[in-house]
């Protein structure tokens, strides 16, 4: 995970925990989970708009990773919430 993407999850949970501690909980652990699947899936979602990127839409959030062929890694790019001012 890139820096700023492990950033983006501490952004995320304090920007969901003031309107509901409990579901920032809930939605780190299902970002967290899915990430894990990655692992396993690598081509788990759609490319975005033909590049190499790709876009996992998880409930709570939605996030943008990599997948590198050559190294065989995946790399998860941003983590962002549709509620979030961009």
């Amino acid at each position: 995970m890139l820096k700023v993407a492990e950033l983006d999850l501490d952004r995320l949970e304090v920007f969901l925990a003031q309107e509901d501690p409990r579901a920032s909980v809930e939605a780190l652990r299902r970002i967290r989970a899915a990430a894990n699947d990655l692992l396993a899936f690598p081509a788990l979602a759609p490319t975005i708009h033909g590049r190499a990127s790709r876009r996992l839409t998880v409930p709570f959030g939605r996030g943008a990773y990599r997948v590198d062929r050559e190294r065989e890694t995946v790399v998860i790019l941003r983590v962002r919430h549709s509620r979030e001012a961009r």
